[in-house]
């Protein structure tokens, strides 16, 4: 398992885990704290009413370290999330533009 850092909140926790997914551990990790810190939130106070702003000053990052075949599906995965379902996007078995 990998680590998390101390203290942070459980939302954060699985954010950074679905993040994990598709770009490496250090850029989930910088991107994200970066798009707190903007946000005027740390690992401990992020929740998840708070994803759609951190999510969206994280993307600029997240879009230059994606590889580009995953970018769709982290998008997906990352709405999700916002949405609340709690899902996560199999990239096996989903294919953006189709129902």
């Amino acid at each position: 398992m990998l680590a998390v850092p101390a203290g942070a909140s459980q939302d954060y926790v699985e954010l950074l885990v679905l993040v994990r997914r598709y770009v490496s551990n250090i850029m989930a990790e910088s991107t994200l704290e970066q798009a707190l810190a903007s946000c005027d939130r740390t690992v401990a106070t992020f929740r998840r009413q708070d994803a759609e702003r951190v999510i969206e000053r994280a993307m600029v990052g997240m879009r230059l370290f994606c590889v580009s075949a995953k970018l769709p599906y982290l998008m997906i995965a990352l709405a999700e999330y916002c949405e609340g379902t709690g899902a996560t996007c199999d990239t096996t078995s989903v294919r953006p533009g189709t129902s």
